[in-house]
């Protein structure tokens, strides 16, 4: 059963990908299981089978700060340029442990594909070849979901 359900994340994986490379649409893939499931690991080295470029982001641990009046993830120059990659994976993990105010930006990035950049005072459009949000199933459960969380997660 365990090794099925591997398989699953596999292929959906796969499949993404394959979908990213054919379409240049940046989709978003939501992978969602129990807590010590395996899920970060599974990417990870599916990623390294893939040899792939990626961009690791570690939802719970990423801080708000106020600029001009506005609340933005304060990602730095060099994070931000990496971001600009058409060939890259972003890879989101413990989205379910970040604030609200931090999971609005995440959301931000996965459907308009835009950053706050300090350098310009404003959002920069990024590409990138597809993201990978990873959840806890049990904390998803206990988050009120936004509508734009919801039309991500829903898809």
């Amino acid at each position: 059963m365990k090794n099925e359900i591997k398989d699953e994340v596999i292929e959906s994986l796969d499949s993404c990908l394959a979908s990213a490379k054919k379409n240049h649409n940046a989709p978003c893939l939501i992978l969602k299981g129990l807590p010590g499931s395996g899920k970060t690991a599974r990417v990870n080295a599916w990623l390294k089978a893939n040899n792939l470029k990626h961009f690791y982001i570690n939802a719970s641990c990423l801080k708000i700060a106020k600029f001009n009046k506005t609340d933005n993830i304060l990602f730095s120059s060099d994070e931000i340029d990496k971001l600009k990659n058409e060939e890259l994976v972003i890879f989101i993990d413990e989205y379910d442990r970040a604030t609200p105010q931090v999971r609005k930006e995440l959301c931000t990035l996965a459907t308009d594909l835009k950053v706050f950049d300090t350098r310009i005072n404003a959002y920069k459009h990024i590409n990138y070849l597809m993201m990978i949000i990873v959840v806890d199933s049990i904390n998803l459960s206990k988050i009120k979901l936004t509508n734009q969380e919801k039309s991500i997660f829903e898809n």
